[in-house]
């Protein structure tokens, strides 16, 4: 592969890295202030409503099972701002691209293990919000959970996919320029 179809997939590749960032700054922040903005009394008496009207138990229902702790929020906030950081660099790096220079590939190796980070703690937080669940949930429960599998791998698919081939171009660029 010559060197100008290298930076010309490069392009594409990082466009895509900067509009999923995009997205995913604004979620980031849409769920932030919910979780700081949130009444949660108000929030658990609608849940106990809900499980009542399905006929399930809602022993398991506190606030404390629902309101983020202040570990999910400053996670929250640390994964916010490196994702800031990763567009504003791939921004700088669109520059880079267009006049043909060598990128810097770091926040591609960031967003890769901001993933590995982010789906750590959800696997960790998680496992709470299940316990909490009533047993006669079971049937839902198979199906959010075929349903949360199929997001993930469309996550994987638009959030990382970007990241591993803009890596993947960079060292193929940096062994062409090597052989020259």
């Amino acid at each position: 592969m010559d060197k100008e179809r290298i930076f010309k997939k490069m392009k594409t590749w990082n466009m895509i890295l900067i509009i999923v960032g995009i997205i995913a700054i604004l979620f980031s922040v849409y769920g932030l202030i919910s979780d700081l903005t949130t009444d949660w009394d108000e929030y658990v008496v609608s849940m106990k409503q809900l499980y009542e009207q399905a006929g399930l138990s809602t022993t398991s229902l506190s606030v404390e099972a629902f309101k983020p702790s202040a570990f999910k929020i400053v996670q929250e906030v640390i994964s916010l701002l490196i994702m800031v950081y990763i567009v504003l660099v791939a921004v700088k790096n669109n520059t880079k691209i267009n006049n043909k220079e060598s990128i810097n590939t770091l926040p591609y190796i960031l967003k890769l293990i901001l993933f590995v980070f982010t789906f750590v703690i959800s696997v960790i937080i998680s496992s709470g919000f299940l316990d909490m669940l009533p047993k006669e949930a079971s049937g839902a429960m198979m199906f959010i959970v075929i349903f949360l599998s199929i997001l993930f791998v469309i996550y994987f698919i638009f959030a990382l996919l970007p990241s591993i081939r803009l890596l993947m171009l960079s060292n193929k660029l940096n062994k062409l320029e090597e052989e020259n």
